[in-house]
């Protein structure tokens, strides 16, 4: 038994990994080299980023994160140069109030605040012990100055000697008081009133001040009333009771400054009132606290760091408009969320922000009357009502609350705005642009209205001012009116710009008198009537599954103009001008090629008359990549099926993108065969019906295109109903193939076919007069001309289908 060691080694710096994720150690990586690996990474991820954004998705995203960035650097720029109202105190030009200011004047409300509190006298507290020990002393006083009187070896001017030890050298000790207190005849009663007036000083306290300042007065003041006793000796309780005083209360420091600052705090902020558009600071004028004030309330000058506003303003202004963009991406994202509609969007937005930022810097106080409505009305008929109604209401907020705008301004403009889609969204599909002008005129009475209404709530009725209020709404109202009117002017350019087509532009392209459509019919009156009976027919679909109904009838208008190039090799034109099928002396392949180049042919065409690219997309898609059955099956019959392939005698395609395009697949299907049944039955419709149904669903045709099966039962009861009152005729040259081979050979060439064709129209008596007879015999002449040579058709064939867009 052999044992097979296998050593597996890392590739070191040194080695290349090859293609094939084999090793080779031969080749060294010098230091460009390692450079170059290092660099690679770099090189990958920008391109994948580039691949990314050349995406429909990634360059929405692009164009979205641009205009946050645009909106913001317009916001945030306003911050930015606040402070450039002022250098050196020195006002640069003249400011004026943006709205009502009450401003408060910081110097006056300290000044009253200060008086407040000085004016709040101390509140006191009781020292511990203090009354029991003035009682005591005032006792003692007593008792001593009445042993005195009554001590009989005493003589008198012992007595005043004796007196005088026990007042002390701080009380002055007068003659006459001296003689009431040692002589006086009713001293029991100078006794008891001493000590009921230092009772009730005790009561009601004595304060420091009281004591220092006026304390004979106070005691004389505590004395009662009605004591009987004569002044001298009410000069003696007095002083009796002052010898032995002290301060009861003593200040209690907390409470007193408690209540100094409820004090200072009850005074309300003394305020002058700036009215919207008043003068606060002249050019050149040196810019006091006041107007410094005024200033900083309105944001002319930051009161704060600018930096710190701007990014608040970054903020601000990504997180509101990324709501707008969220909410399309996440809901809206197969409708709305592409390159041409991001960029309306996002040009409305970043015009309006710029706007109302120039007329809030220029114009303060007139916010309220500024067209806002036309961002409304625009994103309205362009996109949906829900997405109007919520970029509306984010671009109000953001501009109030980034510009300042008053409640009452925004509330005046979202007011108007959403009165405006509402009254334009009325109608699932407008379609008529006097609907735009009713829209702005309802703008210009709501806003009106809602200026009458506020001023109501905010002003005075006595206070108001009725001239003004007046020309405020007729103000009001003239701006609803170029709302309307600046619209419908600025839409045929914003269609132009951003590729994009309204319902009033779908409804101009209707209009039968279109050079085509008449030239359709007149050389194709067959395809003319089919392309009418299919319009009928996916209009009422279209708006019975909620798809847009005017574009569907447009498109159907359309969506067989290439026809017009080979009319007679259609049948539904044979019976109008009386011709034989061309067909049947063509071979299946040629005749192939004739039948699925129409709708190149058609987009061509519609290249060359500006068609928009959304009805361009009705002409490949309402085929798809269908096989072109009865010429397929011609050819097996003829060359056997094994030397046919099947996807030779498909359409080129694309299959229907929109839920548009495959309600017309459908209706051009049904009315082309039911038109072929004679005298149908209700039975014969709905099984021709579903038959059609079935083969296009089975051939997986619908894969790429929102449409569900709720949709097609609904599209399908809508069909039969409408055909049931169809009774026409129609050549059925599609039936019975075997048997119409079987009658007629096959031309071998279409050489001779050509000039079969020719000898029967040149026996062909005249068709048509005028301008219609002239153009069908010049293409009649030589089938050859009509085919654009085989060759060429050939060619094309082989070569790329061009798109629809």
């Amino acid at each position: 038994m052999i044992g097979l060691t296998v050593i597996i080694q890392e590739p070191t710096d040194d080695c290349v990994m090859m293609k094939n994720g084999t090793e080779s150690p031969h080749i060294p990586l010098n230091s460009e080299s390692k450079k170059k690996v290092a660099f690679q990474w770099p090189r990958k991820l920008k391109k994948k980023i580039k691949t990314y954004f050349s995406t429909e998705i990634g360059l929405s995203i692009f164009i979205a994160i641009v205009s946050m960035l645009m909106v913001t650097g317009i916001l945030s720029g306003r911050y930015l140069a606040a402070s450039a109202v002022s250098k050196s105190d020195i006002s640069l030009r003249n400011v004026y109030t943006e709205k009502t200011l009450h401003v408060q004047d910081k110097v006056e409300t300290k000044h009253l605040r200060y008086e407040a509190r000085e004016q709040v006298s101390p509140i006191y507290k009781k020292r511990p012990m203090a009354d029991k020990i003035i009682m005591d002393r005032l006792v003692d006083f007593l008792e001593n100055i009445q042993y005195l009187r009554q001590n009989r070896a005493l003589s008198p001017d012992g007595k005043v000697l004796g007196l005088q030890q026990l007042v002390g050298q701080n009380e002055p000790l007068t003659p006459q008081v001296t003689q009431t207190l040692l002589k006086s005849a009713h001293w029991k009663r100078i006794y008891d009133v001493s000590l009921k007036t230092a009772e009730a000083l005790i009561q009601r306290g004595v304060t420091s001040e009281d004591f220092m300042m006026r304390k004979e007065s106070t005691v004389r003041q505590a004395i009662p009333p009605y004591s009987g006793l004569t002044p001298a000796e009410n000069d003696a309780v007095v002083f009796l009771v002052s010898a032995k005083l002290r301060p009861t209360l003593t200040i209690d420091e907390a409470s007193t400054e408690q209540a100094k600052d409820f004090a200072a705090s009850s005074v309300k902020p003394v305020e002058d009132v700036y009215n919207k558009g008043d003068l606060i600071v002249r050019q050149g004028e040196k810019i006091n606290d006041l107007q410094r004030a005024a200033l900083e309330a309105q944001g002319s000058i930051l009161n704060k760091n600018k930096w710190l506003s701007v990014f608040a303003v970054c903020i601000l202004s990504i997180g509101l408009l990324s709501v707008v963009w969220g909410y399309l991406y996440r809901f809206e994202h197969s409708n709305f969320f592409k390159p041409t509609y991001a960029g309306l969007l996002a040009t409305s937005m970043v015009l309006s922000v710029a706007s109302m930022a120039l007329l809030v810097d220029f114009k303060p106080g007139y916010a309220e009357f500024y067209p806002f409505a036309i961002l409304s009305l625009i994103v309205c008929i362009f996109t949906h009502p829900r997405i109007a109604i919520l970029t509306t209401i984010m671009i109000l907020l953001l501009c109030g609350l980034v510009l300042k705008i008053p409640l009452e301004s925004l509330s005046v403009l979202l007011i108007s705005s959403l009165i405006g889609i509402f009254v334009l969204s009325r109608k699932l599909i407008p379609k008529d642009r006097n609907d735009l002008l009713l829209a702005g005129l309802s703008v210009g009475i709501s806003q009106g209205i809602t200026i009458l209404v506020l001023s109501f709530i905010y002003e005075p009725v006595a206070e108001m001012d009725q001239t003004g209020l007046l020309f405020q709404m007729m103000l009001g109202f003239v701006s609803g009116l170029v709302t309307g009117i600046f619209t419908l002017g600025v839409l045929p350019y914003a269609e132009s710009l951003f590729k994009l087509v309204t319902t009033y532009t779908l409804l101009e392209f209707g209009n039968h008198d279109r050079p085509i459509l008449r030239r359709m019919q007149m050389e194709a009156p067959g395809t003319f009537h089919h392309s009418l009976m299919v319009a009928t027919l996916s209009e009422a679909a279209a708006e019975a599954i909620g798809a847009n109904p005017v574009l569907t009838r447009v498109g159907a208008l359309y969506h067989d103009i290439g026809k017009v190039k080979r009319p007679l090799f259609f049948v539904e034109n044979q019976a109008y001008f009386g011709v034989e099928n061309p067909h049947d002396k063509l071979t299946p392949r040629l005749s192939k090629m004739v039948i699925t180049a129409h709708p190149r042919d058609g987009i061509e065409m519609g290249k060359q008359m500006g068609l928009p690219k959304v009805l361009m997309r009705f002409m490949p898609e309402h085929h798809g990549t269908l096989i072109a059955g009865y010429f397929y099956n011609k050819a097996v019959l003829l060359e056997g099926e094994e030397n046919v392939n099947k996807a030779q005698f498909r359409y080129p395609g694309p299959k229907p993108q929109s839920r548009e395009t495959a309600v017309v697949m459908l209706a051009d299907a049904c009315e082309s065969s039911v038109r072929a049944l004679k005298n149908p039955t209700v039975n014969q419709v709905e099984e021709r019906v579903d038959k059609i149904f079935k083969q296009r669903i089975d051939d997986g045709q619908f894969s790429e295109c929102p449409i569900t099966f709720q949709d097609m039962q609904i599209i399908r009861d809508t069909f039969i109903r409408i055909l049931r009152g169809i009774q026409h005729n129609r050549i059925e040259y599609q039936q019975n193939v075997l048997e119409e081979l079987g009658k007629k050979p096959v031309v071998e060439s279409a050489k001779q076919a050509a000039r079969s064709l020719s000898e029967v129209q040149l026996n062909q008596s005249p068709i048509a007069a005028g301008s219609a007879s002239h153009r069908i015999s010049k293409s009649t002449e030589d089938p050859l001309i009509e085919l654009d040579s085989l060759a060429e058709l050939q060619k094309q064939e082989e070569g790329p289908e061009p798109g629809c867009c």
